[in-house]
């Protein structure tokens, strides 16, 4: 989340995303072996009013992805340009 929206103080401000500072791009769902606990299932990233936009320099790295075994759903739009070589 803080390497696709550009803030590295985006953890500390949202230390239970699921919950206590809910963010508008994530969504969770309640892990079917144990209702105390939430997944994030879907990520969602664009240029629509209700979630944010990646920032310029966004990264998306591949252990990032491997951090969210549950994740489900992952729309990113607008986030990555191809520069022209």
């Amino acid at each position: 989340m803080a390497d696709l929206l550009g803030d590295p103080t985006w953890p500390q401000l949202h230390r239970r995303p699921c919950t206590d500072t809910p963010w508008p791009g994530l969504q969770c769902e309640l892990a079917p072996d144990d209702a105390r606990h939430l997944r994030a299932t879907r990520l969602h990233f664009g240029p629509d009013v209700a979630t944010p936009p990646c920032r310029p320099g966004a990264r998306l790295a591949a252990p990032v992805l491997l951090g969210l075994p549950h994740l489900k759903t992952l729309s990113l739009f607008g986030c990555f340009v191809v520069a022209d070589c």
